[in-house]
């Protein structure tokens, strides 16, 4: 009889060893840095918010939003398709759950794809564990297979990675999308102001054609005196409308460096304040502008003091000029705000592509996930000793 027990127990365990459900843990660990402050273009790092958050509250938020992050729906999805865990389901399981799995399918309906997913996505919420503190992200799963469970903690770790750098630049991508439909908008606008403009130009050309065409007919012939006075009348106003529109250029890009500048420094900085210093320099009329317009002012004087020989103006051409000047107006506010907005949509990709680095920085894989050599569970050394007890216990009451 003790030796039956023997035999009988000696069985059991060997049985017990090699049918024994099977767990085998794979962990992938991230390191979390803290936000890296980088120079861009060497300018002053922006400052940092601070938290009054301590080390356990920081590392269960972490812990909360890591989880969050892996544990999806969308997430769990895309792993159950990447790895295919529907038709390898079974893969690596004992015979015991077999069995149970066959029995508990034969005495139900058969389930439907939608029911096999979900029974899935119920798995992996269970088996996935993410934990975190104040330097260290862990992510694990336990799985019945060894290669499986290394593949699933592999999509895990680079949907976590996915998303984590899409959260860090979500704010300034949809910055960037907002800059680009309203720079397009913008090059629409000043396509039309242009057009505008040049109509303008056209309808005054016309207009003072028109004025001197009537002026030579009703007056006499103008002399060579009165030719060079107007042609230095023309030169001037030229050199006016093309010193004002250097100025208004020069203006439109200092604003649209000041919005770069306040991206990146506040309001008290001084290169902010010596670039609104600056602007404000700019905006005053300068000595040259003054003269040229006092020049054309006595001009105009001069070309009244002569009397009806003279006066050559008309009524159309007078009311095309204030037409002309606002068209042109409109076109140099256009441009000018096209030009800050292409100034901050270039900031703006800057910042981007500085946040993608820091990222890279930020969090980086201190441990990838490897293929386990053994079982976690159960630990057969432990099966054979706790049976090897058992089976003599059982033979000595024997």
């Amino acid at each position: 009889l003790p030796a039956s027990v023997l035999l009988l127990g000696a069985l059991v365990t060997a049985s017990a060893a090699h049918l024994a459900p099977r767990a085998y843990r794979v962990e992938a660990k991230v390191l979390v840095q803290q936000q890296v402050s980088t120079a861009l273009l060497g300018t002053a790092p922006r400052a940092e918010p601070f938290e009054m958050l301590d080390a356990p509250a920081r590392a269960a938020r972490e812990t909360r939003i890591a989880s969050e992050t892996v544990l999806r729906r969308d997430n769990l999805v895309s792993i159950i398709d990447e790895t295919k865990l529907s038709d390898r389901w079974d893969l690596g399981r004992s015979p015991i759950q077999r069995l149970f799995s066959a029995l508990r399918r034969a005495g139900s309906a058969p389930e439907s794809s939608a029911d096999q997913e979900r029974a899935l996505i119920r798995t992996l919420e269970k088996q996935i564990g993410v934990k975190a503190d104040e330097t260290t992200i862990t992510l694990s799963v336990t799985w019945h297979h060894p290669e499986i469970a290394q593949q699933i903690i592999s999509c895990v770790l680079r949907n976590f990675l996915k998303d984590r750098g899409m959260l860090e630049t979500a704010a300034t991508a949809e910055a960037i999308r907002i800059l680009e439909d309203r720079t397009a908008r913008q090059r629409e606008a000043m396509g039309r102001a242009l057009v505008a403009a040049e109509e303008a130009q056209r309808s005054a050309s016309n207009a003072e054609v028109g004025s001197r065409r009537r002026s030579a007919a009703e007056n006499r012939t103008l002399s060579a005196d009165d030719t060079r006075i107007t042609t230095e009348l023309e030169d001037k106003r030229r050199a006016i409308q093309a010193a004002e529109g250097a100025r208004q250029h020069q203006i439109g890009e200092l604003h649209a460096q000041l919005d770069r500048l306040r991206l990146m420094y506040t309001s008290g900085h001084p290169a902010v304040v010596a670039m609104e210093e600056r602007i404000r320099n700019t905006s005053a009329e300068p000595a040259e502008l003054a003269a040229l317009k006092r020049q054309e002012a006595a001009i105009l004087a001069r070309i009244n003091g002569m009397g009806p020989k003279g006066d050559t103006s008309d009524p159309v051409a007078a009311l095309e000029q204030p037409k002309v000047a606002a068209a042109r107006i409109k076109l140099t506010t256009a441009v000018n705000k096209y030009e800050e907005l292409l100034g901050r949509l270039d900031a703006a990709r800057l910042e981007l592509d500085a946040a993608e680095a820091m990222f890279k920085h930020r969090y980086v894989v201190a441990e990838p996930p490897e293929l386990p050599k053994s079982p976690e569970k159960p630990i057969v050394l432990i099966v054979i000793l706790a049976g090897t007890l058992l089976t003599l216990a059982a033979a000595f009451s024997a």
